[in-house]
């Protein structure tokens, strides 16, 4: 019988990627995927760092996986990801059980790691390390594709760890880019998403030694053959040109999706956040986006309650919502992450402070997403098929170029097969959810 995988994968899409190149490490030794961790041989915990809820659920989980080899020792525990960075000698001490600590940039060595595992935790920590080429991968079904232009970050925004756990930022080659995105269309992927912990700052040199900028790379990813859509994320306001927008507009592939964190309304949180732009900065690229795409749908990431952050300076950041309107936004409350700078700022904002600034954004957020969507109704838009809906299997689901959830009825035709995974059809939106809409097939 086949020893088995289990992957479980907290966190951001770099570490989905990740886990994709994880998955294809332990196929290529022989595993095969299970979605039974009690049976699994090798049980892997891909890890987040970026919040501090999910790194107590890693040790939390780990209490039970632990107990699970204590009763068969054959078992190999991995934990992976930015918590493993972050730290590596915490595993040792606290789940000696623990096989193998791996982080982001050191998966080069996981397959020889897992062939020598002895029982004693190994562990692979080194963020100065260059990031290898030609792993392994096995993705997992579906229409998009996760492709990597950078590794790491150069930021160091007061309250992030990422640089800490990812190490500084490398770029990889336009060449090597262009051919896993030819790779992973010819496999079945008709959309392949970029990315970066800040893909604006990409700076390839291809094989002729030019330089090739972030807006150059999606040229030439662009001009893949059987690409249908093309995405990216994140972007960094203090990065982002006009020339990228330019690209957006003009590359027929390149959806109308724009991923750009505000993180603040305030200059003065911004500038403490060590954000490097003012809120007119911000505001203007929002304005010259929507002047080349005026359809353009605009998400964002958001933190209440950083460290001296007043009520006044809130109130900046709820204005900018209301200004904005964002299409969809991912908002949180700040925690101090350890080794951060802004972790020995001692002006901490009191939890229910926090907590009711949260849910003030939230509902208000909540709001605008809905009129955005209601504002959708009656009109058609194309859809890119992902495949049936889980809750109703006679419907499917897919994606517009703006990123909108679509769920709808396929209409039936004589001698036409039912849409699949990866056609493109066009939707009618007939009625508005927070995560986009539902509607019905239109046959042109």
């Amino acid at each position: 019988m086949q020893d088995t995988y289990f992957i479980d994968t907290m966190g951001c899409q770099m570490n989905e990627r990740d886990s994709e190149t994880i998955a294809g490490v332990l196929e290529d030794l022989g595993f095969a995927p299970t979605e039974d961790m009690l049976t699994a041989r090798v049980i892997v915990l891909n890890t987040c760092a970026v919040r501090e809820k999910p790194v107590h659920k890693v040790f939390s989980k780990l209490g039970g996986i632990c107990k699970l080899k204590a009763k068969r020792p054959e078992m190999i525990i991995i934990v992976a990801g930015c918590v493993a960075q972050m730290a590596p000698e915490e595993f040792r001490r606290r789940t000696p059980l623990v096989d193998i600590v791996v982080g982001p940039r050191n998966l080069s060595g996981l397959a020889e790691a897992i062939r020598e595992a002895t029982g004693e935790p190994s562990v692979l920590a080194d963020t100065s390390e260059v990031i290898p080429e030609g792993l392994p991968s096995s993705r997992e079904d579906g229409v998009n594709a996760f492709v990597n232009i950078t590794y790491g970050c150069d930021n160091f925004c007061a309250y992030c760890i990422v640089p800490y756990t990812r190490g500084r930022e490398q770029s990889r080659t336009p060449e090597r880019v262009g051919a896993e995105v030819k790779q992973a269309v010819e496999a079945g992927r008709p959309e392949v998403t970029l990315l970066g912990q800040n893909v604006n700052s990409y700076r390839g040199t291809d094989e002729e030694g030019k330089s090739v900028d972030f807006p150059d790379l999606l040229a030439l990813v662009d001009s893949a053959d059987g690409l249908k859509r093309l995405r990216f994320t994140t972007s960094h306001p203090k990065d982002l040109s006009l020339k990228l927008l330019d690209a957006m507009r003009d590359l027929p592939t390149v959806c109308e999706h724009l991923h750009l964190p505000i993180q603040a309304g305030d200059d003065e949180v911004l500038a403490r956040m060590g954000r490097k732009y003012t809120r007119a900065h911000y505001m203007g690229i929002l304005q010259a986006a929507r002047e080349r795409m005026p359809d353009i749908a605009i998400t964002t990431d958001v933190m209440v309650g950083f460290p001296g952050e007043t009520e006044e300076q809130f109130e900046r950041t709820v204005a900018a919502f209301e200004e904005i309107r964002y299409d969809q936004a991912f908002m949180f409350m700040y925690n101090d992450r350890p080794g951060t700078r802004a972790s020995g700022f001692e002006d901490k904002v009191p939890e229910p402070v926090k907590l009711a600034r949260l849910q003030q954004l939230v509902d208000i957020q909540n709001r605008i997403s809905r009129e955005k969507n209601e504002a959708l109704l009656g009109n058609t838009y194309e859809v890119l098929v992902g495949g049936p809906d889980l809750k109703s299997p006679s419907k499917l689901r897919g994606r517009t170029r703006t990123n909108k959830l679509a769920i709808f009825t396929p209409r039936p035709v004589p001698r036409r097969a039912v849409p699949a995974a990866g056609d493109m059809v066009y939707v009618r939106a007939e009625e508005a959810f927070l995560w986009g809409f539902t509607g019905t097939e239109v046959i042109e």
